[in-house]
């Protein structure tokens, strides 16, 4: 009876082994990419760019040239309409780390920032750089390999929304998606040639995604009878926004200022333990702001939404620093989703609110969208909606709260003047002294 019993085991072992390595070749082989000239075909179109796409049917597929391994970009996105929504923000990757090694796969790094060693002249640079690796971010098998050598992968399932470059859990409203409507309309590449001012070349997904729902008002008939939910559309906008090579600056906190900061554990200072700081978060200070309104302010409302955001030249003045802030109105020519800096109005949720897109290792702020939510039962008065504003942009030029006037030039200049020194300890140092 023993006997049997094992060759049964044995027998049940080796035909495990053998499903999983059939399970294995499978896997491996759905991820061996087509020759280029297999992969085009004649009803593909394609739409060149940065980050080149490729349509075909249902399928959506993107290009990424190895010449941009190493480099960083912004995945961002916004809804451009649907469900009582204009250019609502909502939550991204943020910025990623192209890791292009080869023609074979594409992964998004998103590196561990929380524990650091500021100056690279430290003698522990070398070994703390090789042992803080990366946090391994989604890897892309490519599914054909162009004829420059760089790897296609399908992103089919992040037009669809299975996988979640952009997500939008934050407006309940928005219930379950039905995946199978979802398509990509059309594909936008802003570039530096193209009038873009920001001078990041960009590419920008115009994605419509069917979702469920249900109007209170009609959940019941006449009968008292419970009807189906319906489907409705909402209109998105997926960017993928490279960015510059060179950073921003960076520029360390020091205490008793109202300033948004990022924390991490120093090991750089102090050669026998580790030192608790933080970076400030602040627009660069080298551009000039542009922000843009939204032709669909009405005009009762765009003298206090001007006046609510150019009042804080008049601080940044008294802080003697560079930067200013300009404003321009969203036309014809210009995609709303493509712009960095931007101010909306919309039916949506009442109130003001921002949400600002930082990169996590500059604290540098890339991008923001402010909301004005408009509640027709009881509508702003300007000068309130004034207040509101004023107190929202406060919080995108990086400060923690709008306070007095002294406070608020303090802060804006240790924000934004002039750097003092590259090594980022004595920047903090002569700038606190002075």
């Amino acid at each position: 009876m023993m006997k049997h019993y094992k060759s049964f085991l044995i027998m049940f072992f080796l035909f495990s082994s053998f499903s999983l390595l059939q399970v294995m070749g499978e896997e491996k082989q759905t991820v061996v990419p087509k020759p280029f000239a297999e992969f085009l075909s004649e009803n593909m179109k394609k739409t060149d760019g940065a980050f080149s796409v490729y349509q075909e049917g249902n399928r959506v597929y993107m290009e990424f040239p190895r010449k941009w391994n190493g480099r960083e970009i912004e995945v961002s996105g916004q809804i451009d309409h649907g469900f009582g929504m204009i250019n609502r923000s909502v939550n991204s990757l943020g910025v990623v780390r192209l890791s292009i090694p080869d023609s074979m796969t594409v992964e998004f790094l998103q590196p561990f920032y929380t524990e650091r060693i500021m100056d690279r002249k430290s003698t522990y640079w070398d070994a703390f750089r090789a042992s803080n690796v990366p946090v391994a971010g989604e890897e892309y098998p490519a599914v054909a390999i162009s004829q420059d050598g760089n790897p296609i992968i399908d992103i089919t399932d992040v037009v669809k929304g299975e996988k979640e470059w952009v997500s939008y859990s934050q407006y309940p409203d928005v219930r379950s998606l039905d995946p199978d409507m979802s398509k990509l309309n059309s594909v936008q590449v802003i570039s530096p040639q193209k009038g873009n001012s920001s001078g990041r070349e960009e590419v920008v997904l115009k994605v419509v995604r069917y979702h469920e729902a249900e109007s209170e008002q009609y959940a019941f008939n006449s009968m008292a009878i419970i009807l189906p939910n319906g489907s409705k559309p909402l209109y998105l906008s997926i960017c993928l926004r490279l960015l510059p090579e060179k950073d921003m600056p960076i520029r360390l906190a020091t205490e008793g200022l109202d300033i948004q900061t990022i924390h991490f554990k120093d090991y750089s200072q102090n050669p026998y333990t580790v030192v608790d700081d933080s970076l400030v978060m602040r627009l660069q200070p080298k551009c000039a702001c542009m922000v843009y309104v939204d032709s669909l302010v009405p005009n009762k409302y765009k003298e206090a939404l001007q006046k609510g955001i150019l009042s804080w030249n008049e601080s940044l003045a008294k802080a003697k620093v560079k930067l200013r802030i300009h404003l321009n109105s969203i036309n014809s020519g210009i995609d709303a989703a493509s712009v960095p800096f931007l101010v909306s109005y919309d039916m949506g949720k009442v109130g003001v609110s921002s949400q600002k897109t930082v990169h996590p290792r500059t604290g540098e702020i890339l991008s923001f969208r402010i909301n004005v939510g408009h509640d027709f039962k009881k509508s702003f008065k300007p000068v309130e909606l004034q207040k509101l504003i004023h107190q929202e942009f406060g919080q995108v030029l990086g400060l923690s709260k709008v306070s007095d006037d002294a406070a608020q030039v303090n802060a804006l200049s240790y924000l934004y003047c002039v750097q003092k020194s590259k090594n980022v300890y004595q920047d903090r140092e002569f700038i606190t002294k002075k």
